[in-house]
């Protein structure tokens, strides 16, 4: 941000400034400002998409742009004195009268400071390739906006205007902005929902979540029909959904675990399920979510018999107390 708001006071600066040197001046200054500010976008892609390149070779490129950066720094500030890095030509129909008659260490400068964008764009755009679509969204912010503030430039650069302003640079703060947001108050709770639906939905059993309050929260796939609608929002309740599905003599307390059969209707078929209600619990006993999970009751019974099938009497057994020891004679004699 510092950096964004230094290119854009020294440009401004340089189209207001009443003199020749002035003007020079602070368009040196906002040549150096440029460097700087790239050299600190790459360290930033490094940082924010953990990439690591062979360490030896790596060392050495830093070294590289560093020196050069302080050698273009200093052609820079010596520039206003003596030309040997650019110099201006007057026009008095634009806005901005002085436009660029660029000499070879400016032309230098471009390649140099594209060769940094490039490289920044390269190693956001394979942590794209790497992440999860659903995890992208914050390294995409970042690559449109700086994409957008370098074709600006480009065009300015590359293409002849009759302002002569660089209009690029009004969106550096606010490029800037976007990046901040995106590195320390992306929206983790946005993050982890759209996670959260994704590995609900490949649990392959209807499962219906609801918040500490009761209303709705999410539910995958395999548990649209247990809705009324597809598309009901956040204020259909827990109380609805147990009267809706005929699960009121089912649950007497929503403050505590049960379990039970449930017949419903799928697709023209009645379906026998085990529904699992599970109120989940923080650290401190407070609730935070109610959960529904079905899952198909001819897993856990016999076909011909309807009885529990010994796996799942295990399973049900070991959950009445940690002390309460299973002993298959008991189950013999009875």
């Amino acid at each position: 941000m510092l950096g964004a708001a230094g290119v854009e006071l020294s440009y401004t600066c340089s189209v207001i400034a009443s003199s020749y040197f002035c003007m020079s001046l602070f368009q040196s200054l906002y040549f150096c400002t440029i460097d700087l500010i790239l050299y600190t976008l790459l360290l930033y892609g490094q940082l924010i998409t953990g990439f690591k390149a062979n360490r030896k070779w790596s060392k050495i490129l830093m070294i590289v742009i560093k020196l050069y950066m302080l050698v273009d720094i200093i052609l820079m500030m010596i520039n206003p004195f003596k030309e040997i890095s650019i110099s201006y030509s007057y026009d008095e129909d634009s806005i901005m009268p002085w436009r660029y008659v660029h000499k070879f260490p400016y032309e230098m400068h471009l390649v140099f400071s594209y060769i940094l964008v490039a490289t920044f764009l390269f190693i956001l755009v394979r942590k794209i390739l790497k992440t999860p679509s659903i995890f992208r969204k914050r390294y995409i912010i970042i690559l449109l906006g700086i994409s957008f503030v370098v074709v600006l430039n480009a065009m300015y650069l590359f293409i002849p205007n009759e302002t002569s302003i660089d209009f690029s640079i009004i969106f550096y703060s606010i490029i800037g902005l976007f990046m901040y947001f995106a590195t320390y108050h992306y929206s983790e709770t946005e993050m982890l929902n759209a996670a959260r639906k994704v590995i609900i939905n490949e649990f392959g059993y209807p499962v219906v979540l609801f918040d500490y309050e009761g209303k709705f929260a999410m539910c995958n796939n395999d548990a649209k029909f247990l809705l009324p609608d597809n598309d009901i929002g956040d204020e259909y309740t827990i109380s609805e959904f147990v009267k809706y599905n005929n699960m009121e003599k089912k649950i007497s307390d929503f403050n505590n675990d049960s379990y039970f059969k449930l017949l419903v209707n799928v697709d023209n078929m009645d379906k026998n399920f085990r529904c699992d209600y599970k109120v989940l619990r923080d650290k401190k006993d407070k609730e935070i979510a109610k959960l529904f999970v079905l899952t198909d009751n001819s897993l856990h019974t016999d076909i011909v018999t309807g009885f529990y099938t010994e796996n799942k009497f295990k399973h049900d057994f070991a959950n009445i107390g940690e002390n309460v020891i299973f002993r298959p004679q008991l189950l013999f004699l009875i």
